[in-house]
């Protein structure tokens, strides 16, 4: 059975032993392998190189190792996998019945050894790349990391106790191996991701989980935290958390989750931080992410002597008391004891005490009438608020079109769409725009490859020579690819602030800058006329790192004309990153139609200069300023 899905944690999740799983990860890394691994699938086929020789990832060899299939294949075929459908492999071709899918080039064990040995001299080039990494990571994160700034208040108190965090790639055997620290000092257990599941296997209860959105975690794990901080999670993350009704508090920043969790143990006064799972030799410290090993050394650095590594750990205690013996005795003296009081008849008294004691679950007596009443209960509050809800959307629905028609009498508007946006969202919004007397004269669609840390090169290079073109186009000096890249669709799409006209001709500049981003593929545009106000659609499904590329893009797309930018909740990264501007309005809730109409209230809100942070929980209310 095929498995494919674009969000690879949502993907690892559905993937059943046995299963062909269809990934697209240039250098896969460690701690994906082992995620994939987890699940027992039969084959993974890639969509990207395994291995392209950059510097020797460790994830092909972690898969080939447990007997795991790998094949690569043409990209756009790959992708085009359908999953759930069901295929077989001979002499290298996938055959859908008697059809040919697509041909395959197999990577056994010889070939992931040999092409290891190649990408290991690729070492050096990678750590210049990391040094350049960390020095962007020091100037966003610098008022986090190294003083606290922003960093949520917690119930858990960590004062001069050790605190141990369960990173994503932490083992059984990584806990066993502080199994004796963990009995010594009851520490406090921060633990991150699939790190909370591992937690549940082995029977701890973590006091903080810490969740990014990195891989999926059960409902049963997640329940026994404490209390949750969420980094710049996905809509999934935030509906699971709400669903089990957890304390939580949310954290932007582009830090790795499990650096997130060291900083919660330094910020919170403890005595000694044990990370359990991170990287321990240089191999492993090159496979991560250029910005996860950023993180990675500048958070150790932070802890400094209150760090100690997980796997250190069982190297630094003595020599073991020989106790075994003893505990074997008194094992034997207490079995021996529990057999005989359980044949006797003062101890079959004791056991029909105790049995009268516990709930039925455990083999009591007591009634459960109370608790199905109370489970009734529930259930007609449920379906008394879902009636209210489906209600409250057959209304806001019959008179949307009365709110807003006539708000953006004969004004133009451009539709800009940010990777994950939802179809359906953009759809009904075009819709509205029309119903308030507006016109779409530019509708562009931001490509997810223009924000991948694989293109991040071309965006600075390309931008950086269009400018040259665009010569009224102004950003500030020593601005990034993605300011440069946010002015140029402005140019493209937009009318400047300071034109007050209600629209502009599509004139050679603007369709210079749209044939050069469609021609390397960083977006697409139609526009008949530059548009006088911008609605910026944001989407789901980002990680961080492309979130703060949009948000960069999206403040500089505002700095030029008057825009207004939208997502699924007021929680969406990219609205919360771009609200300290002055000149962009924010509008949470596109999923729902209430959502939408405040984002069309807020476009004829900037007709009158009205800026705002609007929509649920929005700073400057619900529902922009009418008149």
């Amino acid at each position: 059975m095929v498995r494919a899905h674009r969000n690879l944690a949502t993907l690892i999740s559905r993937v059943q032993p046995g299963d062909l799983v269809v990934i697209d990860q240039r250098d896969l890394g460690g701690d994906v392998a082992q995620a994939l691994l987890d699940r027992k699938p039969l084959a993974v086929i890639n969509a990207a190189e395994f291995i392209s020789g950059r510097f020797a990832n460790r994830g092909p060899q972690t898969l080939v190792g447990a007997g795991v299939r790998l094949f690569e294949g043409n990209r756009d075929q790959v992708l085009g996998l359908r999953d759930g459908s069901t295929l077989r492999l001979h002499e290298g071709t996938l055959y859908d019945d008697a059809v040919v899918v697509l041909d395959v080039r197999e990577l056994d064990a010889v070939a992931v050894r040999d092409q290891m040995q190649e990408a290991g001299s690729g070492l050096a080039v990678q750590l210049e790349s990391f040094a350049h990494a960390a020095s962007e990571l020091v100037r966003r994160e610098e008022p986090l990391v190294l003083h606290g700034l922003g960093m949520p208040p917690l119930a858990t108190s960590m004062t001069d106790r050790v605190v141990v965090v369960i990173g994503t790639a932490a083992t059984r055997a990584d806990l066993a191996g502080i199994r004796r620290l963990r009995r010594r000092t009851k520490p406090v257990v921060i633990a991150v991701d699939s790190g909370i599941d591992l937690a549940l296997r082995r029977r701890l209860k973590p006091a903080v989980g810490v969740l990014s959105g990195g891989a999926a975690v059960s409902d049963k794990a997640l329940a026994r935290c404490a209390e949750v901080v969420l980094v710049e999670p996905g809509h999934a993350v935030r509906s699971q958390v709400e669903k089990l009704n957890l304390p939580a508090v949310v954290l932007p920043t582009s830090l790795a989750a499990a650096d997130v969790g060291l900083l919660l143990a330094h910020h919170g006064n403890a005595r000694l931080a044990v990370p359990v799972g991170s990287p321990a030799t240089l191999d492993e410290f090159v496979d991560r992410d250029r910005n996860d090993q950023a993180s990675n050394v500048l958070t150790r650095l932070r802890l400094g002597t209150r760090l100690v590594e997980g796997r250190a750990v069982p190297l630094l205690r003595g020599r073991p008391r020989r106790t075994r013996i003893v505990r074997a005795l008194v094992a034997a003296v207490l079995v021996g004891a529990v057999g005989v009081l359980a044949f006797t008849p003062t101890g079959e008294r004791w056991r029909d005490d105790l049995r009268a004691e516990l709930p039925d679950s455990l083999g009591g007596s007591h009634d459960l009438q109370r608790v199905e009443d109370q489970v009734a209960d529930r259930d007609r509050q449920l379906e008394a608020l879902t009636t209210r809800a489906q209600q409250r959307d057959a209304f806001t629905t019959a008179t949307a079109a009365n709110v807003v028609r006539g708000t953006l009498a004969g004004r133009s508007v451009a539709v800009v769409a940010l990777p994950g946006a939802d179809p359906e969202t953009l759809t009904a919004l075009r819709g509205l725009v029309g119903t308030a007397g507006a016109q779409v004269t530019a509708d562009v669609t931001v490509a997810p490859a223009a924000v991948s840390g694989a293109q991040r090169g071309l965006v600075e290079a390309l931008t950086s020579q269009m400018l040259t073109q665009a010569k009224d186009v102004t950003v500030p000096a020593g601005a990034t690819g993605y300011q440069r890249l946010g002015a140029l669709l402005a140019r493209a799409a937009g009318v400047g602030a300071a034109a007050k006209v209600p629209r502009a001709a599509y004139d050679t500049t603007a369709v210079g800058v749209v044939s050069g981003l469609q021609t390397a593929e960083l977006a697409t545009a139609k526009v008949t006329a530059r548009a006088a106000l911008t609605l910026i659609v944001a989407g789901r499904d980002t990680t961080p790192d492309e979130d703060s590329a949009l948000a960069t893009t999206v403040a500089a797309y505002g700095g030029q004309t008057a825009t207004v930018v939208t997502g699924p909740t007021a929680e969406t990264a990219v609205l919360k990153a771009v609200r300290p501007g002055a000149a962009v309005s924010s509008a949470g809730g596109s999923e729902g139609v209430e959502g939408r109409v405040v984002a069309i209230l807020a476009l004829a809100a900037q007709t009158r200069g009205d800026v705002g942070d609007y929509g649920p929980g929005g700073g400057d209310g619900a529902v922009p300023p009418l008149s």
